[in-house]
């Protein structure tokens, strides 16, 4: 694929940013900047995915605000500081149910290295953000979630790794959690620049490179999307609300529950539908998402500009995606919330990798390389949205 002249003059710019492609990952993975042997299965077009271990804890306190590391701090001298009388240690080597309103943190097989002048960003996979399972990265030595800067001197010596490790939280529905499940996906950044500017954005338009469907993009600090509630290509169906089930969701199976046992169908014969706060809704996006395999893209979790709360849990999007974009959608308004066809409802991030010598697509395995409406997660059977 032929790279838009706007993009392929980045460097002689001065702009040498970067989200890694497939190649780079393995390259970080065969000079043990990553532990453990490559997994070709965990590497995708720009991002890899880590896997939990055996070791969990259940912690019971009230969120996650507690359990933050301070600058230097392991995650293993932080659980010695909780009360025991609030965390057990559980071996989940057989698998283990956790459930609404519980907390855990587990371990996972990986540990990485991080040096200066990089980055690296966290979020779950789509089929966990779909079915309502929050997930937080922490690493050892670092303060934030779901980040890890290389600017930290302990993780910018060469020959310290930082160990990973993750924080579930379950939204809606229980889920069985074991060894060697995935449940995030990491991209890996090589300077501060790689996102691409609104200027670059309206270029790649003008140079008849669209990154979405439709005449006419809202680009403002990045690209807006709408919400789609016609439902024209899941026979009018434009939604599913989450309602509890007491069966969990095992996390190690693909395509077994029924989706009618977790899910209410939401129709909008008048494009709308008013949300009640509390409720988990998929949605989709009114546009096709066109991403190149040069660039991929991330919907922020939070924006403002249609209601508060996140619209997604999962909301990064690998090179060569190609379809409408599913939301994870939560509504924190006071009030219930009035959707309408069409609103405003998330800004994507677009981000530089360069050619990948790996493209989503089913070709490589990818869950949802030709879904149709708002398709639950992998570990669901499809609708047949004709039958319904």
């Amino acid at each position: 694929m032929q790279i838009p002249s706007v993009l392929s003059s980045r460097a002689q710019r001065g702009l040498d940013g970067c989200c890694l492609p497939y190649q780079e990952l393995k390259e970080l993975w065969k000079t043990q900047r990553m532990s453990g042997e490559v997994d070709e299965k965990r590497l995708q077009p720009s991002s890899f995915e880590p896997v939990l271990s055996e070791e969990a804890y259940w912690i019971r306190f009230q969120g996650t605000g507690g359990f933050r590391l301070r600058k230097g701090q392991s995650v293993q001298d932080a659980l010695s500081a909780v009360d025991p009388a609030n965390i057990t240690r559980v071996d989940i080597s057989q698998g283990e149910t956790i459930r609404p309103g519980e907390t855990w943190l587990v371990k996972l097989k990986d540990a990485i290295t991080v040096r200066k002048g990089e980055y690296v960003k966290a979020s779950p996979k789509s089929s966990i953000g779909r079915c309502f399972l929050f997930v937080r990265l922490i690493a050892d030595n670092h303060t934030s979630f779901d980040e890890i800067t290389g600017e930290d001197t302990l993780a910018a010596k060469e020959d310290v790794h930082t160990q990973l490790w993750v924080l579930l939280q379950p939204l809606t529905f229980s889920h069985i959690i074991a060894p060697d499940v995935s449940v995030l996906q990491l991209r890996w950044f090589r300077g501060f620049d790689a996102r691409l500017t609104d200027a670059e954005l309206h270029a790649l338009f003008s140079e008849n490179t669209p990154l979405l469907s439709g005449k006419y993009p809202v680009i403002m600090e990045g690209l807006q999307v709408h919400l789609d509630l016609v439902g024209e290509e899941s026979a009018g169906v434009t939604g599913l609300r989450a309602r509890p089930n007491p069966r969990p969701i095992d996390l190690r199976n693909t395509g077994v529950l029924d989706p009618r046992e977790y899910f209410d169908i939401i129709r909008s014969p008048e494009g709308r539908y008013v949300m009640k706060k509390g409720e988990h809704c998929l949605f989709l996006t009114k546009e096709r998402l066109i991403t190149p395999s040069y660039l991929n893209m991330e919907l922020r979790a939070h924006w403002g500009g249609s209601f508060a709360g996140p619209k997604h849990f999962a909301g990064f999007i690998d090179n060569g995606f190609s379809r409408r974009l599913v939301l994870e959608v939560r509504s924190d308004e006071i009030d219930d919330v009035e959707l309408v066809d069409g609103m405003p409802i998330g800004k994507l991030d677009v981000y530089w990798t360069g050619e990948t010598e790996k493209v989503y697509g089913a070709d490589i395995g990818s869950n949802y390389a030709t879904q149709k409406g708002p398709q639950p997660s992998k570990h669901f059977t499809s609708f047949d949205w004709s039958a319904l």
